[in-house]
């Protein structure tokens, strides 16, 4: 679990389910947690190595049809925070992680888009921050 959090802005947490796609082709889909215009966190299931450096994502949110491809970014931090399945099971190493990233060149298109999303109050209800 993390310590102490460094983040210079605060995140914002979306009040509607939304999603990142990590590098497509790795296959892996994980749960937004929170958002701001330099970085988002997310958690999702791995087999418990650390897989990721730098990574391409995918960001949607549902009821908004918000969709932003090839986001290139970096990751500050990948931790595992539950190991849900008994040493028993086939898929002991099955694990849940939870991964922040800062964004890198980011093109002109996905940064304004970006910015109208976290303006947006029917995703950020009164933009309560974390």
């Amino acid at each position: 679990m993390m310590e102490h959090d460094r983040r210079r802005r605060k995140r914002l947490i979306p009040q509607t389910e939304g999603f990142v796609v990590i590098n497509k082709d790795y296959g892996k889909t994980g749960r937004i947690q929170d958002i701001h215009a330099n970085g988002i966190g997310f958690t999702f299931m791995s087999d418990g190595a650390q897989e990721l450096g730098q990574a391409e994502i995918e960001i949607l949110l549902s009821g908004e049809d918000f969709y932003l491809p090839e986001v290139k970014c970096k990751v500050c931090y990948d931790v595992v925070t539950e190991h849900p399945l008994s040493e028993d099971s086939f898929l002991h190493s099955a694990c849940q992680r939870r991964c922040g990233v800062s964004f890198i060149e980011l093109d002109r298109e996905q940064e304004v888009r970006l910015k109208g999303l976290l303006k947006t109050p029917a995703v950020f209800g009164n933009l309560s921050e974390k």
